[in-house]
């Protein structure tokens, strides 16, 4: 708990996987991917509770090994390529009852870090922001564009058109949402049904704690950096 405010560390681990099959409970570095995640949001000081959204009941039985809590199974409508975000958020929050704050958790960012994950949420705290959202600095073109106020670290959504030199002028700077933390107000997050709306700030982060699990080549990427850190 930050501020008397309650937050729910939430991790969506789906059984499907077209591109890397099984990959939430694939050992990396000696343990399930999964179990990365939970460990980093046992270190947070800030999060209250931490559970493992999923349809499977391996990967639930997995979670709470590695002491994470799995007190619900996601209907199978919400485990589809097709389920968002924002419904397994809603879902969740309807079977656990209301909390301040959700810390949404991508279990295919393995290098991500506790303290991250705690500054994400005292940020959207004390901002009283809408969401938090991490990213890593863009040094060639991509996806799911942001521009970062430097100094306020106010966020927007970008273009390729909007990239340094073109529209985007400073303060702010171009990043890549990297999808390895989420931290949302539950309150505006369910009056907007936005994840990122209006008065949302981001965060910049590493590149390699942003390494993004898609494809095997990421997955032997993020084995590397584990280990080195180790």
């Amino acid at each position: 708990m930050y501020k008397e405010k309650s937050v729910l560390s939430l991790i969506p681990a789906r059984a499907g996987s077209k591109r890397l099959p099984g990959k939430n409970l694939k050992v990396i570095a000696g343990i399930p991917l999964i179990a990365h995640t939970i460990e980093a949001a046992r270190r947070s000081r800030l999060v209250d509770r931490i559970v493992v959204s999923t349809e499977c009941p391996l990967i639930a039985a997995v979670a709470v090994e590695y002491g994470a809590e799995a007190p619900f199974l996601r209907p199978d409508d919400l485990a589809g390529d097709d389920a968002s975000s924002e419904d397994v958020i809603r879902h969740a929050l309807a079977e656990l009852g209301q909390f301040d704050y959700v810390a949404l958790l991508q279990p295919t960012s393995p290098l991500r870090v506790a303290a991250t994950i705690d500054g994400c949420i005292a940020m959207c705290i004390d901002r009283v922001a809408h969401s938090s959202v991490t990213a890593y600095p863009l040094r060639h073109g991509g996806r799911k564009l942001l521009a970062i106020g430097e100094n306020s670290g106010v966020l927007g959504r970008a273009s390729m058109s909007d990239l340094p030199n073109n529209n985007l002028k400073e303060p702010f700077g171009a990043f890549q949402e990297n999808g390895a933390v989420y931290v949302l107000d539950t309150r505006q997050f369910l009056a907007s049904g936005q994840i990122i709306g209006a008065g949302s700030v981001g965060i910049e982060m590493s590149e390699w704690e942003s390494v993004d699990i898609d494809f095997q080549a990421d997955f032997d990427a993020a084995e590397a950096l584990l280990l080195a850190r180790k």
